[in-house]
């Protein structure tokens, strides 16, 4: 992965940090601005007169902390799988210690009256504090921004009107970025719901709300009084239940008053395309709760007699997967259903990241349901899928298809892979969050499989969940 830095400079009153903030919180982009590590601003008038007299070389100002800042929120983007960084710049890549640092610059162009009108209206001073502001901008401030607008435009990508209202302005850098880092973007939108699972009855209630189509009504206004019987019809609760979740709601801001009326805060509304992976995720905090709680000491001590008796692991027993008796398929459906949820977000990752042009057939081993290899059908109708996985898993993958769009291309081959026959001649073979499971001395076997199904130059995935950098 590559992180996309992108630098929106302009003169002050410009927008910057509007533009920069707006920008940041659609396309859920790291940002940083200048401000808060540089030292040149803090220059006196005098000195700032003999820089000028000097020559007003960009280069000699001190940028304290911040080209150190710079490089390490690079890293921490690249831990985090966050392809884009914004950054509010006053040079751009007018100055050399930047330059390099900077993918894509764009100049926020701000006629001189409304940049002026736009301090002026940031200010809170008397008209004596006034006149000296204005005559300090005149005299000495006014030359140097001319001087920035004639040095930054000239090396900056794309230049924009900064008259223009926040929202189009927006959109015309969202329209520049490359598409690539778009596509990048936009498939790591669903990870923005763990901010709102963060404590555990905030979580719970948001699940609830969801399980039970609350949130639905509430893209729109929605009289409280209304809400709260929905509440009494749609969950049974009572008037005391609505409000305790309503507050709870309220204090993850997912939900915030508006008068008399209830609705959806701004931020939250876009990720109610994601209620099923919320519920999905608490369900899996709530089977994972009673094994750490109460066996927190063996979970720290002896992982494998706590992963023995743990409810949590019991339910991914796949000994039961090699029956296909009613029991058996039952229990693999259990578990196929909540990592289906997973994957069905996840292979918008995949997609993002990896080039399917040249791949026309492909091997998921391990795939339970053929979640992933539908939505890489989906994405690409040509591409014929196999999925090999044991007799029960693909016994309750044949339930999980039904009606599902782009199932028609993927078939299930039932079996043992390391030692069943399986589809040869392909173009891919993937892992999907499937070898975590295996012993070390187990890897090289499955990997032996999957390069004896390839065709020559065809290429091995391997897509796992990891919380460590993802620079390796």
């Amino acid at each position: 992965m590559t992180v996309h830095v992108i630098a929106i400079c302009g003169c002050p009153g410009s927008g910057k940090s509007t533009l920069a903030t707006k920008l940041a919180e659609q396309l859920n982009a790291i940002q940083l601005d200048m401000d808060d590590y540089q030292q040149f601003t803090n220059m006196t008038p005098a000195g700032l007169a003999q820089w000028v007299a000097e020559g007003a070389d960009f280069n000699v100002l001190d940028l304290g902390d911040f080209i150190q800042r710079l490089e390490s929120t690079k890293q921490h983007a690249l831990e985090q799988g966050q392809p884009l960084i914004i950054v509010e710049s006053h040079f751009g890549r007018a100055h050399a210690k930047t330059c390099a640092y900077f993918d894509q610059v764009f100049w926020l162009d701000a006629p001189a009256d409304l940049a002026l009108a736009r301090n002026l209206k940031a200010l809170d001073i008397g008209a004596a504090e006034l006149s000296d502001f204005l005559h300090h901008y005149i005299t000495r401030l006014q030359p140097l921004l001319a001087l920035q607008r004639l040095r930054l435009s000239e090396t900056s990508d794309v230049h924009l009107d900064a008259s223009l209202p926040i929202d189009r302005l927006a959109a015309e850098v969202t329209q520049h970025i490359s598409a690539s880092h778009m596509r990048q973007m936009a498939a790591q939108h669903y990870l923005k719901i763990d901010a709102y699972l963060a404590q555990s009855a905030a979580a719970c209630a948001l699940a609830c709300a969801c399980r039970h189509k609350l949130l639905n009504p509430l893209h729109h206004p929605l009289p409280r009084t209304q809400w709260q019987g929905l509440c009494q019809t749609h969950a049974n609760l009572s008037a005391e239940g609505a409000e305790l979740l309503l507050s709870l709601l309220m204090a993850n801001d997912v939900v915030r008053a508006q008068g008399n009326a209830l609705v959806l805060a701004p931020a939250f509304a876009p990720l109610m395309a994601y209620t099923d992976l919320i519920q999905t995720k608490v369900r899996f905090a709530q089977l994972l709760a009673p094994d750490v709680t109460q066996r927190f000491a063996q979970w720290l001590g002896d992982g494998e007699e706590f992963m023995a008796g743990s409810q949590l692991f019991s339910l991914f027993d796949y000994h039961t997967a090699t029956q296909t008796d009613f029991e058996s398929v039952r229990k693999s459906r259990e578990w196929m259903q909540l990592v289906s949820t997973y994957t069905r977000y996840e292979a918008q990752v995949f997609l993002a990241y990896f080039d399917m042009s040249n791949i026309t057939r492909m091997l998921d081993i391990g795939g339970n349901s053929g979640e992933f290899l539908r939505q890489l059908c989906l994405a690409k109708p040509t591409l014929i899928g196999s999925v090999a996985d044991l007799p029960g898993v693909c016994a309750a993958a044949l339930q999980y298809q039904q009606g599902q769009a782009g199932m028609t291309q993927v078939r299930h081959i039932p079996g043992d892979a390391r030692t069943d026959p399986i589809p040869i001649n392909q173009d891919c073979v993937s892992f999907k969050s499937f070898l975590h499971d295996w012993p070390e001395d187990q890897l090289d076997t499955w990997l032996k499989v999957a390069a004896n199904s390839l065709l020559p130059g065809g290429r091995i995935v391997i897509f796992e969940r990891i919380s460590g950098p993802l620079t390796g």
